[in-house]
């Protein structure tokens, strides 16, 4: 059987989670625990869905976007898997961001951490600082830094600060972006403290 990946949730046709049309996978599990997550459905490592590295590849393949963004969670708790997986989606073409709280150091110092390193265009790194909420670029707070790892994007394409609202054909609201917290908060009373 192939690499075995906990997705906590597939987000088609994001336009707020780096450059273009993506894929965004959101890693279920999280040995970080930063203080205030946003997603903290994403926490247990127990949760989520398992899916084959392939079955992952294929859903991405059929969407067909510009690029794909991993989040979580936190995605290089799984990062064997990732690596598998990045590998097939470079080959394709895709363009790669991951967010993580670990630093672009501590990726590199785990088994497989400068692969990953290789293989993705742009990593946005360190733990979420409730403390030290960022106002500008794609990253949720002032601490963390937004790396290019290859020439194929520009600092530019990570300034915004959007946020998407996707309601799904069975009523499921999900908020996806950088929302400022008082909007974050109206949507999870909308939705039930979801």
């Amino acid at each position: 059987m192939g690499h075995i990946l906990r997705i906590h949730d597939v987000l088609h046709g994001s336009r707020v989670n780096g450059p273009g049309v993506r894929t965004v996978i959101l890693a279920q599990g999280c040995s970080l625990r930063c203080p205030g997550c946003f997603n903290p459905g994403a926490l247990d490592p127990r949760g989520g869905s398992a899916f084959t590295v392939e079955a992952l590849e294929a859903m991405v393949v059929e969407a067909a976007p510009d690029g794909v963004t991993f989040s979580g969670g936190e995605p290089t708790d799984q990062l064997e898997a990732l690596v598998v997986l990045c590998r097939r989606l470079r080959k394709r073409g895709f363009s790669l961001v991951v967010f993580s709280g670990r630093t672009r150091a501590g990726i590199a110092g785990l088994p497989g951490g400068k692969e990953l390193l290789s293989l993705i265009d742009v990593l946005v790194d360190g733990p979420y600082d409730a403390s030290r909420p960022a106002v500008h670029g794609l990253r949720g707070s002032a601490n963390q830094r937004i790396h290019l790892l290859s020439s194929r994007h520009r600092f530019e394409a990570f300034a915004s600060r959007d946020v998407e609202v996707i309601i799904d054909g069975s009523g499921e609201i999900r908020l996806t972006g950088f929302p400022c917290t008082s909007l974050a908060r109206a949507i999870r009373q909308v939705v039930g403290g979801r």
